[in-house]
Order: C-alpha cells, then sequence, then structure tokens
C-alpha cells in the first residue's frame, strides 16, 4: 500500500499520510461536486429562461434560479473541503441548504412544471448523498466516497436520460 503525505490547509489533516486510494476516493469526491455543480447552473438557467427580466425581478423564478445557484455553490464547498481528519459534519448553513432548500426547490418546481419528475428526484438525491460525503470520514472513506459518487452519477444519468421540463411535468 502507498503512502503520499498530504497537505490540506486549514484542516487537522496537515502533513498526515494518506493512501493512494484515499487520495483518490477526495479527488473523485470533489469532481463529482464540481459536475453536481454545472448541473444546477444548467437547470438555474433553464428556470431563469422562463423569468421576465423587466416584470419578474425579484419574482419567483428569479427566487428559485437563484435558490438553484446557491445550492450549487453549497455543493461545491461541501465535496472540496472533506476534511479526512475532522468530524464529518456540515455547518448548519449547509445543512440547511442541502435538506430545507433542495425540499423547497423540489416543490416550486413542482407546482410550476419547471423540473420533470427524474429532476426532482434526482436533486432530491443528491442533495441527501452530497449531505452525507463528510460524514464518510468516520469509516472507510477510500471505499465509502466512490459509492456515494457513483450513486451521484446515477441519479444524474436518469434526470438527463428523462430530457428538460417542458410545458406539463411529466
Amino acid at each position: 500500500m502507498t503512502t503520499n503525505v498530504m497537505t490540506l490547509p486549514g484542516t487537522g489533516y496537515e502533513g498526515q499520510e494518506l493512501t493512494g486510494a484515499e487520495r483518490a476516493a477526495l479527488e473523485l469526491a470533489g469532481a463529482t461536486g464540481a459536475r453536481v455543480e454545472a448541473w444546477l447552473l444548467v437547470l438555474a438557467g433553464r428556470v431563469l429562461e422562463g423569468a421576465d427580466p423587466v416584470g419578474e425581478v425579484d419574482g419567483p423564478l428569479f427566487a428559485l434560479g437563484g435558490s438553484l445557484r446557491r445550492v450549487a455553490d453549497t455543493v461545491a464547498a461541501v465535496t472540496s473541503s472533506i476534511d479526512p481528519a475532522g468530524e464529518g459534519d456540515v455547518d448548519h448553513e449547509q445543512r440547511y441548504e442541502l435538506t430545507a432548500l433542495v425540499r423547497f426547490l423540489v416543490m416550486e418546481a413542482a407546482g410550476r412544471r419547471l423540473l420533470t419528475r427524474a429532476e426532482r428526484v434526482a436533486l432530491l438525491a443528491v442533495g441527501a448523498l452530497v449531505l452525507e460525503m463528510p460524514g464518510a470520514v468516520l469509516g472507510d472513506f477510500d471505499q465509502i466516497l466512490p459509492e456515494v459518487c457513483a450513486a451521484i452519477g446515477e441519479a444524474m444519468l436518469l434526470a438527463a436520460a428523462d430530457g428538460p421540463a417542458s410545458g406539463p411535468a411529466r
């Protein structure tokens, strides 16, 4: 088993040894987070396309698009800062954005027919799975993180296979 000294500034893991599998798992988590962030930004852009930039500057579509962007930012922050020496927690605001805000988005998007059912289910799955990623450090994170990343990828594939929402929700 090879080890590499890894420096994670601002964490309790500075100068600690990581196996190649542990390093790969952390890199995969960051890459998965970047893919989720990009997907959420595409959804936000699609929602904002339907907004009237003159009459609805503070309207519900702008709020939904902005909320999707907030969730995208949170996903990127959580997945890129997993601390192997940490306690596996996320802060209160991140927890809120990955749970309550995601649930709100799903309910609002359904009522307005902005996302397909598959996209809404994928959004719920992604929020829950990303929330659990930092906790993987409490176990064999070199095995757990790749499994979580694969589940996130499957959720996004199912959402993509359903195609974008257009008109009534499917």
